[in-house]
């Protein structure tokens, strides 16, 4: 835009709202199911999008897309949606630049959605909710099938597929993820390289190694 005219969006959180619906699988999205807000006047430095009651998602190793695009999440263009604007917007490449670069940022060299981090973090917002399931389960647990989801036969096996190493929930969709991202040109096709050390500071000296995993 011109360096003159306010800023409309703000593309650094809209970024990562658009990750965390395409890699969580939002299916109850994305023509509803979210708000939006930006402060007024000057200091306003854009809309930003918020997610809300998506409480269908990270749920599925196997579903492709929503409620309304059935085939694909990262395909996404819904009008009068935030996936409109994605959808416009993903197509300029100074927008897949940004894109490519903050889901490395978030899913490699330890990011926040990287597998043991997200299983991690879910284990800790599990434990604060176990007990709560007892009564979701029975206000919940018999509306949609008898015998009712109960918390020992229904939650505890599907926190317990959540957890596995290697074969659980996280571990399964990390690189379903990076392929979503990767089939719209939102992510580099080949495997990015590894560093020794990834962040910080370093003393004068230190050594820093770099690995491609394609040798």
């Amino acid at each position: 835009p011109h360096a003159s005219a306010p800023p409309l969006l703000h593309m650094q959180s809209f970024i990562d709202y658009m990750i965390l619906h395409i890699a969580g699988g939002a299916e109850d999205w994305p023509d509803h199911n979210y708000w939006a807000f930006r402060r007024r006047g000057p200091l306003s430095d854009g809309w930003h999008f918020i997610p809300w009651d998506q409480e269908i998602s990270n749920d599925n190793t196997t579903r492709n897309g929503s409620h309304i695009f059935p085939n694909t999440f990262e395909l996404v263009n819904a009008a009068n949606s935030p996936a409109i604007l994605y959808d416009r917007l993903r197509r300029g490449p100074a927008f897949r630049f940004r894109f490519r670069e903050r889901v490395h940022a978030l899913y490699q060299n330890g990011g926040p959605l990287a597998a043991a981090n997200s299983r991690a973090r879910w284990a800790s917002i599990q434990s604060r909710i176990d007990k709560a399931i007892v009564a979701e389960s029975a206000r919940w647990g018999d509306s949609k099938q008898s015998p009712a989801f109960r918390r020992e036969t229904t939650w505890l096996a599907e926190m317990n597929f959540m957890q596995l190493p290697g074969s659980g929930f996280w571990d399964v969709m990390w690189p379903r993820q990076l392929q979503r991202f990767r089939n719209v040109s939102l992510y580099p096709s080949i495997e990015q390289p590894s560093f020794t050390r990834n962040q910080g500071p370093a003393a004068p000296g230190t050594a820093i190694g770099i690995t491609a995993p394609s040798g």
